[in-house]
């Protein structure tokens, strides 16, 4: 298993180094920053004098070779607005982005992991159609849109709950929601799916058979089984944990790392781009490698394949 996990870290390691290359090339290709960064009407003069204060006057490979000198020391560069480290501007909102996207990961998993469960025992039924039929609209319907909705239905019209903001706990009930139902739709038909293709196997037929209470038999035999297409959504959907909610911060203003990739992105501000950048790709690498061992660990014959399915 050490070594099974040794080569997935690896790879991930891999995989965040060429993203973060490729992005770091096309974010310089054929692009003036200084132009960018001031704006059209900026004197030739201003322009060069920024990007020699930057060092985007220098070839992009010397530019590539400062930044990766740069991330070894722990210095991510230094924002363009106040000469901040780009670093402290971008974890400083980290924490309420955390906050929102584990809150609706967690409600995401709940709602669509049971839905799907109780979709595929009562497949063909009433609460199997009305489960997929809202599974399929919720996986459809954008966030924003279904954001939108939830905020006027219990802030404007009921007025039970904040519109924006993040003072209370009340605060994250709207934004929560609407990340964990767009995400659960999708979540309950994967799960759907894989326990109706367990379900009919010959072992859990011959548990029913045996007299084993059907709770058991699902619990103890068809999920842990079905488990492994949901792990690989799930591994998916939590890569996307920071990524996804940006959208949903946008909708509901909340302070996290969504408001600060518009505002970066509207000044120009690469370095703290770059940094968010580094924390959406390190997600998703992060919840690959996980779900990898996951497999391991579900699947032996998995880890085993690396070593010519030998102990």
């Amino acid at each position: 298993m050490i070594a099974y996990a040794g080569r997935r870290l690896v790879r991930a390691l891999l995989t965040l180094w060429v993203t973060l290359t490729a992005f770091f090339v096309l974010l310089r290709l054929n692009v003036d920053i200084g132009m960018l960064a001031l704006n059209q009407n900026a004197s030739p003069e201003a322009v060069a004098a920024f990007n020699a204060r930057w060092g985007f006057d220098q070839p992009v490979l010397v530019q590539y070779l400062d930044y990766v000198r740069g991330l070894l020391v722990g210095d991510f560069g230094f924002s363009f607005r106040d000469s901040r480290p780009a670093v402290d501007w971008v974890f400083e909102r980290l924490p309420k982005t955390l906050q929102l996207s584990m809150t609706g990961f967690a409600l995401m998993v709940t709602i669509g992991v049971t839905a799907g469960i109780a979709a595929a025992i009562n497949r063909g039924r009433a609460l199997d159609r009305t489960i997929m039929s809202l599974a399929v609209a919720g996986y459809s319907m954008p966030s924003f849109v279904l954001g939108l909705g939830l905020m006027y239905a219990f802030a404007v019209f009921l007025q039970v709950l904040p519109s924006s903001g993040s003072t209370t706990w009340a605060h994250l009930i709207l934004p929560a929601a609407t990340y964990g139902l767009t995400g659960a739709a999708g979540v309950a038909r994967y799960t759907r799916s894989a326990m109706l293709d367990v379900i009919g196997r010959p072992y859990i037929l011959a548990a029913h058979a045996t007299g084993t209470p059907p709770g058991e038999v699902i619990t103890r035999h068809a999920a842990p089984n079905a488990a492994i297409p949901v792990v690989t959504f799930l591994g998916f959907s939590a890569g996307q944990l920071v990524g996804h909610a940006v959208i949903v911060e946008t909708v509901f203003a909340w302070p996290g790392l969504g408001q600060a990739l518009v505002t970066a992105v509207a000044f120009r501000d690469l370095a703290v781009v770059q940094v968010m950048v580094m924390v959406f790709v390190a997600f998703m690498v992060t919840a690959n490698f996980i779900v990898d061992l996951l497999y391991g660990l579900l699947n032996p014959k998995i880890r085993m394949a690396g070593h010519g399915g030998k102990r």
